[in-house]
């Protein structure tokens, strides 16, 4: 074995434990069948209006879905796709929608720009921005003010932790407005990330990793959030979730720890399906 270059791993094993394929296998090409399928449901069944302008760059786009007919001041989730900062869609996660929408919830998804075209910092100023614009439209989702929450999962995770901890820097305006915040699977401490393989695109800097990592944060809102990660993630990612959870908590905010059972990285997205645990959780939160 070679020196450790991170806790106890050496390089091969940090790259291991940030190789998200090693839990699904030969299993990821049906389980991506199903997630474009189910998102493609979604679309169809919801009627979202697509691809809405809120920033000038090619991926500063999103997708709008409407609330439950009927709902009055509906709050308004802003979920952002995973794919390690240099890959995804909005589209292919559209089935979160419907899971959302159980909670009475508008949603909406972003795109934002990718690694390595552009740095993490743009993609976290691009989630700024969008949740800057949904804030400034909330009478065109029915209420206002809007109260927003912010979701993500895995790379996507880390926007919304970082949109949080942005926006407590702040006095009213949209830091007034977010009222909750569901992140899973997510990564919010970046030097391991900056050691591993994923840096070839990330290009991350010792002063990146410093400015980024929500894990390091010395502000956050202090507002419900639950922090999910499954228990056949690696040990990595359920130790980001874990450090997040008692660093937000200490920062002021009414974390809840879930980890899921029986659940990887990629089954992490059932959780996001009317009726889950998570999403039961998430409602519990908000009542408390």
């Amino acid at each position: 074995m070679t020196a450790p270059i991170w806790k106890s791993f050496d390089q091969a094993a940090l790259d291991a434990q940030y190789t998200t394929r090693n839990q699904i296998g030969a299993g990821y090409d049906a389980w991506n069948t199903a997630r474009r399928r189910n998102s493609e449901e979604a679309r169809r069944t919801l009627k979202p209006v697509l691809d809405l302008p809120y920033g000038d760059r090619a991926r500063q786009r999103l997708d709008l879905f409407p609330p439950p007919e009927g709902a009055v001041s509906p709050p308004i989730a802003i979920f952002f796709h995973g794919g390690f900062w240099k890959s995804g869609d909005k589209g292919d996660l559209s089935l979160v929608a419907s899971g959302l929408r159980s909670l009475g919830a508008a949603t909406v998804l972003p795109n934002y720009p990718l690694c390595p075209d552009a740095s993490i910092d743009d993609a976290v100023s691009s989630a700024m921005a969008a949740v800057a614009w949904v804030a400034a439209r909330a009478r065109e989702f029915g209420a206002d003010p809007a109260p927003i929450w912010l979701c993500g999962h895995s790379s996507g995770a880390h926007l919304a932790a970082s949109c949080c901890a942005r926006l407590a820097r702040q006095s009213g305006g949209v830091a007034a407005v977010v009222k909750g915040a569901i992140l899973t699977s997510g990564m919010y401490e970046l030097e391991p990330v900056r050691r591993s393989y994923l840096n070839q695109d990330a290009k991350l800097s010792e002063a990146d990793v410093a400015a980024l990592s929500p894990a390091r944060a010395n502000t956050f809102l202090r507002i419900p959030v639950l922090a999910a990660v499954g228990d056949q993630e690696s040990s990595e990612f359920i130790q980001q979730s874990e450090d997040l959870a008692a660093v937000i908590k200490h920062l002021g905010a009414a974390v809840s720890l879930f980890r899921v059972p029986a659940t990887s990285h990629y089954t992490m997205l059932e959780q996001w399906r009317p009726g889950s645990e998570l999403l039961t959780r998430f409602r519990s939160l908000l009542a408390a």
